[in-house]
């Protein structure tokens, strides 16, 4: 047996970092492979049933609260996605209705004496936002941007944009603003307008919990939305 010292610890380092550098391109490798060819099978209630790259990521599910029982199984056990379910709420005096997660709670309020007609307020633990319909005198364009000059805001960024949803024309505002306690509130709003009505979703949640998921749960909510 030989055993073999070597003395110039510069080119041992070397050795070590090739020998480290070979072993973590080879587990990239490894992975990428897998994750090319390896599928997982996502199944619902036995009712809906389809397969996913393991490198696809299913964030959420949406069920209706009729089936919130349902199960939800993956053929991998390590990957589960978290279920969410929803509710309908239907204004009959406003005549309009939306979806929205049950994690938030809901109160309707209906106002007199001033141009909002209806205040629907949703909370949850982290985050808030309501749905408005306001009498609408003006052309939409010209009420926003009244709206938006004589706020009292904090803003540290806005952006405006036209936009249309469920045949409705309407507008959409980003923004993020500085509230009273000095924290920074990211804001989503989406003002719809049909027949001399506006359409206001508002949504408020602290800058650093904004993410795709977040803004999916907004237009999700905005989506939903029916007049009748």
């Amino acid at each position: 047996m030989y055993v073999i010292f070597i003395k110039n610890y510069k080119e041992k380092i070397a050795r070590t970092c090739i020998l480290l550098s070979a072993w973590f391109a080879l587990f990239i490798l490894v992975n990428f492979i897998l994750s090319k060819n390896m599928n997982y099978i996502l199944t619902i209630n036995n009712c809906l049933s389809f397969s996913c790259p393991a490198d696809f990521t299913v964030e959420n599910v949406f069920i209706n609260e009729a089936n919130k029982d349902g199960s939800i199984e993956t053929g991998l056990p390590f990957i589960k996605p978290r279920t969410e379910t929803f509710k309908n709420f239907i204004s009959e005096k406003g005549k309009f209705g939306f979806d929205y997660p049950s994690i938030f709670t809901i109160d309707e309020q209906e106002l007199s004496g001033s141009d909002i007609l209806y205040h629907v307020e949703l909370k949850s633990e982290y985050s808030n936002g309501f749905v408005q319909v306001w009498n609408l005198p003006q052309p939409l364009p010209e009420f926003l941007e009244k709206a938006k000059s004589t706020s009292q805001l904090n803003y540290q960024y806005f952006s405006s944009k036209p936009i249309k949803l469920n045949n409705l024309d309407g507008y959409v505002w980003d923004y993020s603003i500085i509230d009273k306690n000095g924290k920074q509130i990211k804001s989503n709003e989406v003002f719809l307008q049909k027949e001399g009505k506006l359409y206001r979703i508002s949504y408020f949640i602290p800058e650093e919990s904004w993410n795709n998921y977040q803004k999916k749960l907004f237009y999700d909510i905005v989506n939903s939305l029916k007049i009748y």
